[in-house]
């Protein structure tokens, strides 16, 4: 019964670390120009788009 809930136990973190690998990719936050490269901007996600003076 013990190994069950380890196996169990030990699966969720695996799947839970795999999400939140997912999750961290998608955001592209270690992406260089022209591999889905988002600039990041002071003025926050769609800060990027103003005109330019």
């Amino acid at each position: 019964m013990t190994e069950i809930i380890t196996t169990a136990t030990a699966l969720l973190a695996l799947l839970a670390g795999l999400a939140a690998l997912v999750l961290f990719a998608r955001h592209d936050s270690f992406a260089a120009p022209g591999t889905g490269y988002r600039p990041s901007d002071e003025l926050g996600t769609f800060g990027f788009r103003r005109r330019q003076a």
